[in-house]
């Protein structure tokens, strides 16, 4: 029904609107089922009980210091099918190998931190997400801990003109699988961090096909 609508933040009001939505979906196709991607909504607020779907955007894993909403929400709906309709949201530059290298496996982009605001270049080696969002480390460690999530889509495939977070200076994004011209980064199925490959299923997992395929 909507991607970071902002019904979420209105409480019954904006549940009004979004029951009324799911009665026009189901007039027009009564066999599909309703989401609503959301990234401020907690389990017990109005909005994600008029849903068949919870589709979650970064709560999954916690953001930053946030708690993770994987098991809130799957605890709360536990007959309904959950997955993170946007995840991740990593930032690196392909070739860029920053140092000093961050101790953590996930945190934000800051100069001298993954970061360097002067060339609007940040380190390839993808321990840094936007502020809102997580590394795939965090993220795969989430999914596992929580094997009932449905899948993930990662946040995103490919670079893109625009949003370019967060050196807003840059042409393009700097958070997806693929480069704009069409290179693969290192976390989206080329090398490892020790120089080793990947396997498919990392892959996979990126592009949302679920827990079955993890990454060991």
């Amino acid at each position: 029904m909507g991607n970071e609508v902002g019904e979420q933040y209105t409480g019954e009001e904006g549940a009004k609107v979004a029951r009324w939505l799911v009665a026009i979906v189901r007039e027009e196709d009564p066999t599909r089922q309703t989401t609503t991607s959301m990234n401020y909504a907690r389990p017990e607020m109005p909005l994600p009980a008029t849903v068949d779907a919870i589709g979650i955007n970064y709560q999954g894993a916690g953001v930053r210091s946030l708690p993770p909403q994987y098991r809130p929400f799957a605890e709360k709906f536990p007959d309904k099918i959950l997955f993170e309709s946007e995840s991740a949201s990593t930032l690196s530059s392909r070739g860029e190998f920053l140092f000093p290298v961050s101790g953590s496996i996930s945190g934000p982009v800051r100069p001298g931190s993954g970061g360097d605001p002067a060339r609007q270049q940040v380190s390839a080696y993808e321990l840094h997400a936007a502020d809102f969002g997580s590394s795939p480390d965090r993220e795969f460690a989430a999914m596992d801990q929580n094997p009932t999530v449905a899948g993930e889509f990662v946040w995103t495939g490919f670079d893109y003109l625009g949003e370019p977070t967060p050196y807003y200076g840059a042409r393009s994004s700097i958070r997806a699988s693929w480069t704009l011209p069409g290179s693969r980064r290192i976390g989206s199925g080329s090398i490892s961090r020790d120089g080793g490959p990947i396997s498919s299923s990392h892959t996979s997992c990126r592009t949302g096909v679920g827990p079955a395929a993890r990454a060991r």
